[in-house]
């Protein structure tokens, strides 16, 4: 998008394009926008694909085999940071079963996404939802990277916020504090 003139336009890419997908979840990291995801509605798109938004051109950073979460149609991505690096961290979304996996890609090093499994137990309140991006639901959750490296989200049917530590790889709940409200 031309953002002068408000105009779109289809510039020459550079590198093996995707192959058409939707259902993905994109975030930006510097000049590189990291693609995570999406499928056809048969499969999942097993390659995390970046674009150089410079040079634009296209290349694949990870592959992964099997009906695994990161080759999800939906699945939520933020980026943060975990020891002054930026990562990005995938949750949830749908291949064949809903899935409530975190996924960390340290896209500086562009090592293979591994999955993080807790020793606490994810709250069952927790579910795989859309990307904040995607418009195809009436009611969206809100996606964010909050203070001392935790990402939240808050889910549609739950009061409050789930909380994942990316320190501690714990999850937990915020709860309200009861005082005077806001003006």
């Amino acid at each position: 998008l031309d953002l002068q003139t408000m105009e779109w336009s289809c510039p020459t890419q550079q590198g093996e394009i995707p192959t058409p997908h939707a259902g993905h979840a994109g975030v930006t990291v510097g000049e590189n926008w990291f693609i995570v995801g999406g499928g056809d509605n048969k499969s999942g798109a097993s390659e995390t694909v970046v674009l150089n938004m410079s040079t634009l051109a296209w290349s694949a950073v990870t592959s992964v085999q099997g009906r695994v979460s990161v080759a999800s149609e939906g699945l939520s991505l933020v980026v943060s940071s975990n020891d002054g690096e930026d990562v990005l961290v995938s949750f949830g979304g749908y291949n064949g079963r809903y899935n409530n996996e975190v996924n960390v890609l340290k896209p500086s090093h562009k090592s293979t996404l591994q999955s993080k499994i807790n020793e606490n137990s994810i709250p069952d309140s927790v579910f795989a939802v859309p990307n904040a991006t995607n418009a195809t639901r009436d009611s969206e959750p809100e996606l964010g990277a909050g203070q001392e490296g935790k990402i939240w989200e808050i889910t549609v049917d739950n009061a409050y916020p789930t909380v994942l530590d990316l320190r501690r790889w714990t999850w937990s709940k915020l709860e309200a504090k009861t005082g005077d409200e806001p003006s």
